[in-house]
């Protein structure tokens, strides 16, 4: 009878994955902001501190490239779609998480979205939008990196799982074949016939009644015979 195993395959979004690269990206945007402000305005760098925002910014837009390829090479699925998804996910998570949760002023990451496109000449609305659009497209291109380095590990794993099963499966058919009774093991109605043939054939064998009395004088030399032709 045919086994039908389902297959399973691997799920378009695997959160764990934009999970990984949402946090590493968000911790890289925070160490280098909180580096270029030391460097500004406690290292006396005026070259910084005069385009704090500009450094906050490029932060940003490397942050968000590098969350897009961790997420991306996480997915488990290769392939240019599912890289792209899983880096705008992370670019969501990522600016909720700025936007729902107070973080300290001094490390001046809401100047990354606002401040260096006003000096262009945009309004500040336009100057957030265009931010994070940037930092949108900075997260897609950084997804489809990964997707083009991501390896099939969902996919692998189930073939092994299932390759496992197979084989434990003979195992257990050929240990059961292996324990099957033999000889004096074997079923009790074998052993009885088994046991009478060889009682059988360690009898010796008797002379066959049915021979003639001149066939047993002519077997052991005796003239027995008396038929007409045989005699000299």
């Amino acid at each position: 009878m045919a086994i039908r195993e389902p297959l399973i395959g691997p799920s378009l979004v695997r959160w764990s994955a934009v999970l990984a690269g949402a946090v590493i990206g968000f911790a890289l945007m925070i160490l280098l902001s909180s580096l270029w402000v030391a460097w500004g305005e406690g290292g006396n760098v005026d070259a910084i501190a005069d385009n704090l925002h500009w450094f906050a910014f490029a932060t940003a837009v490397v942050a968000l490239l590098v969350a897009g390829i961790i997420a991306g090479g996480l997915s488990g699925t290769p392939g240019a779609g599912t890289g792209l998804m899983h880096g705008v996910l992370v670019w969501g998570l990522i600016l909720v998480v700025a936007t729902a949760f107070s973080i300290p002023q001094s490390l001046r990451l809401f100047d990354t979205f606002t401040t260096p496109l006003p000096e262009l000449g945009a309004g500040t609305l336009w100057a957030t939008f265009l931010s994070l659009l940037i930092g949108l497209i900075a997260a897609g291109v950084g997804g489809l990196i990964g997707g083009g380095m991501a390896s099939p590990t969902v996919a692998v794993t189930e073939t092994a799982a299932i390759d496992e099963h197979r084989h434990g499966r003979h195992e257990a058919h050929s240990d059961e074949r292996d324990h099957r009774p033999r000889g004096d093991d074997a079923d009790p109605r074998h052993r009885g016939a088994d046991a009478r043939a060889t009682e059988t054939d360690a009898r010796p064998r008797e002379p066959d009644a049915r021979l003639s009395d001149a066939d047993a004088d002519a077997r052991h030399g005796e003239p027995g015979d008396t038929r007409p032709g045989r005699r000299r």
